[in-house]
């Protein structure tokens, strides 16, 4: 992936909705553990996107992807809401994330796209799931 600053791409800003209740109810190492899971997962699917995965603080996850028309990003929103939605990571509950996503485009600066990233993502956390119709924002400001 070209890291040039004039380049496009997209960054995709994450959050684990109500990761206070995994640490409360499992302890910090289970959810230290559900961190590192979670970050082993996103590697391997930014891989396969040609984009990397960072974990950006606390359950805070990024992902930095090339430039790619809406099929391709709508593509790679369902295989990660199917990534999370079929893992376990305690014995009983799978995770759930609200996620915001903002291209950058030449004349952007990277603290912008991260700044709108940051704000198009969902202020209320799902309950049941990821669902691409609600929890994905775009834009190309």
């Amino acid at each position: 992936m070209s890291t040039a600053a004039s380049d496009g791409f997209i960054l995709v800003f994450g959050d684990i909705d109500h990761f206070k209740y995994v640490n409360d109810r499992y302890g910090h190492m289970i959810g230290d553990e559900v961190l590192k899971e979670i970050g082993l997962l996103f590697q391997v699917l930014a891989q396969r996107y040609n984009g990397q995965a960072f974990r950006y603080g606390g359950e805070e996850f990024a992902f930095l992807l090339p430039e790619t028309d809406e099929a391709r990003l709508a593509a790679f929103f369902s295989d990660l809401y199917k990534t999370l939605s079929v893992k376990t990571f305690t014995s009983e509950r799978s995770v759930t994330m609200s996620f915001g996503a903002a291209g950058k485009h030449p004349e952007d600066t990277a603290d912008n796209v991260l700044r709108l990233a940051d704000q198009l993502m969902p202020r209320q956390p799902v309950k049941t799931g990821c669902t691409l119709g609600t929890d994905l924002f775009i834009s190309k400001q």
